[in-house]
């Protein structure tokens, strides 16, 4: 890094290397082993909302420090992250549990084939879409169990990463509809994120694969059968998130969110082979 007007002028040097030691920081302000001299420059080159700045940059650095020394690798974030717009269970010790109840019970019974059309979204499809009383009658209800409500229970089995357990959460009629939805579908290579994106439309299919994930995949949409859209439903219960963030929204649902993007993704359906395989991956960042 040189001076902008006089490249002779070298503030630092540095070698980008292999992860994890692929994380390079300058500050112009810091004075080595001389804090006095480094609270002058920040007083004198940086006005209150600056510093303010600065110091919570300064305290992620600090966070990522610590975070590799006790993990082996450096935390990819900003330390001082605004609370999570949307609610998140927390995962504190190994095998705490959350219990949560649902109205869209389980399905029991299958639904003959003229009861499982596309779910529709306009106004006249009344609740198909659209939102229903937290437990008033379900879609279908005559095809699922008895029971007022349906108990879920997350169970903790990793605290970094997050990760949970949940039983029971789909019924032996539920997979058999998706199966039989996947009956009719074409399997094709997975592929990792944004990879056509990434490589420009006119890249090759071979190219757009990924040889980190080599199962087979597809998707099932939640419009595509009022089943999947219970299921849809319940997870959006088990997380404690409005199910309307899940699916494209009407003007007035939820007009306190800019964006009308729904949060899920399609259900997706993933094939594994003896030896297939998704290994880790990352994300790709270009900078322009």
């Amino acid at each position: 890094m040189t001076g902008v007007d006089d490249e002779s002028i070298l503030y630092h040097r540095f070698v980008i290397r292999h992860y994890p030691d692929n994380l390079q920081i300058y500050d112009p302000y810091l004075v080595k082993n001389d804090s006095e001299a480094t609270e002058r420059n920040l007083r004198e080159h940086l006005n209150e909302e600056e510093r303010r700045k600065y110091d919570e940059y300064r305290d992620t650095i600090e966070f990522s420090r610590q975070y590799q020394e006790f993990t082996g690798r450096p935390y990819l974030a900003n330390y001082l992250r605004p609370r999570p717009r949307h609610f998140m269970w927390p995962a504190e010790y190994f095998g705490q549990k959350h219990w949560i109840e649902s109205a869209e019970t389980h399905y029991t019974q299958m639904p003959p084939p003229e009861k499982l059309n596309q779910v529709l979204s306009s106004e006249e499809d009344g609740n198909w879409g659209r939102p229903l009383k937290e437990m008033g009658p379900r879609v279908l209800e005559e095809y699922r169990s008895q029971q007022p409500a349906l108990n879920m229970t997350l169970e903790v089995l990793s605290v970094a990463p997050r990760v949970f357990s949940i039983q029971n959460f789909l019924s032996e009629v539920e997979v058999d509809h998706i199966l039989q939805l996947a009956g009719g579908i074409k399997l094709a290579r997975s592929t990792v994120g944004n990879a056509e994106k990434d490589l420009g439309k006119n890249a090759s299919k071979e190219e757009v694969k990924s040889t980190s994930r080599t199962s087979l995949n597809s998707w099932v949409h939640r419009s595509w059968s009022p089943m999947i859209d219970s299921i849809y439903r319940r997870a959006a219960d088990l997380m404690r998130i409005d199910e309307a963030l899940f699916r494209q929204r009407t003007e007035d649902e939820r007009p306190d969110l800019a964006s009308k993007q729904p949060l899920a993704e399609q259900l997706q359906l993933v094939h594994y082979d003896p030896g297939q395989e998704y290994t880790a991956h990352h994300g790709k960042i270009v900078w322009v």
